[in-house]
């Protein structure tokens, strides 16, 4: 099982994003089918990233036909099996250190649209996290050449940018509602931070997420 499967990371997402769930659930929420879903559950209960809760059953249906639901057990886990799969390095399609401040190249990217990431969306959800790196997906390699030419004209300094190319086109980048505008969702800077072995950086966010204190 390759966890960054475009179909198989959706299903993956939809776990880490639900404290308890069905396999029909994520079926009704997604255009995947029961047999790609009950394949990934199979693989997420082999290793114990979830577990079955209890059966419910529903009042006009047959009892056999009763509702098996999940919660997941170990996020971390799944978190570190992802990133096995997925390193930013090998997404990092250009890097510049400029002469000039991270809120001007904010400022500058943003109405390009691209989609903040890694550190620079970190600081949307952690109060207490200031990074010095401005990361960033971009959609297309047009997008990319262009960025690339206006910054180009720009001195060499100590402010670093970071320009990634997103994985997963079939997979809106923003595709949870928790996202801030026009940066990565709360859940996806979590793995993107895992795929950058930077976990630890994420030790708030797993605590109000998942509990987890690292």
């Amino acid at each position: 099982m390759k966890p960054t499967a475009p179909k198989t990371f959706q299903i993956l997402k939809y776990v880490l994003n639900h404290p308890m769930f069905s396999q029909r659930m994520i079926m009704r929420n997604t255009n995947i089918s029961l047999g790609q879903i009950n394949k990934t559950f199979k693989w997420l209960e082999d290793n114990n990233f979830i577990e079955r809760v209890r059966k419910i059953v529903l009042t006009k249906v047959p009892h056999n036909l009763g509702v098996v639901r999940y919660q997941l057990i170990n996020p971390t886990g799944l978190l570190r099996a992802i990133s096995f799969f997925r390193k930013m390095k090998d997404l990092k399609i250009l890097e510049l250190n400029l002469d000039i401040t991270k809120e001007e190249i904010i400022k500058y990217l943003t109405g390009k649209k691209v989609i903040f990431c890694l550190e620079t969306a970190l600081e949307k959800y952690d109060s207490y996290f200031r990074g010095d790196t401005v990361c960033c997906y971009v959609g297309s390699t047009e997008q990319t050449d262009n960025i690339q030419k206006d910054l180009s004209a720009i001195k060499f300094g100590l402010t670093k940018v970071q320009l990634y190319s997103w994985d997963f086109q079939d997979y809106d980048i923003k595709h949870q509602s928790n996202s801030q505008n026009n940066y990565t969702t709360e859940l996806q800077t979590i793995v993107d931070l895992f795929c950058d072995n930077k976990a630890h950086y994420t030790k708030e966010l797993l605590k109000r997420k998942w509990r987890i204190v690292l």
